[in-house]
């Protein structure tokens, strides 16, 4: 996937998401602004949710995606939470399951409701 999508974005400091990399990848510029709770506005949807702005730094980011050389899949396999979660059937299931071995699905509905 390659994109080459040129803007300007808002965006909050938060290093720990997983998008975080990708979007540092592609950053050409940057500026800090204040505390969110400073730039942005609560909504009356949050207001009626009694919802609260996040209390962090809020950056403005000059991005560009012709500067991203490797794809998508490439890009988040540097993020180590995303490593561990790639895990192969055995780690998932706890069982040894080998080539024409028939795993029994059940989607998460089912389980809830008490289905089969």
């Amino acid at each position: 996937m390659e994109e080459r999508a040129q803007g300007v974005i808002t965006v909050l400091n938060w290093p720990g998401q997983v998008w975080w990399i990708e979007l540092k990848e592609i950053t050409m510029r940057e500026k800090e602004l204040d505390e969110s709770e400073k730039v942005l506005e609560m909504g009356q949807k949050m207001s009626k949710r009694n919802l609260k702005v996040p209390l962090e730094r809020m950056l403005v980011l000059e991005v560009n995606g012709g500067k991203m050389e490797q794809d998508y899949f490439d890009l988040h396999q540097k993020h180590p939470d995303y490593q561990e979660m790639q895990l192969d059937l055995q780690q998932i299931t706890g069982m040894e399951v080998g080539e024409g071995t028939h795993a029994h699905y059940q989607p998460f509905a089912s389980i809830r409701e008490g289905k089969e």
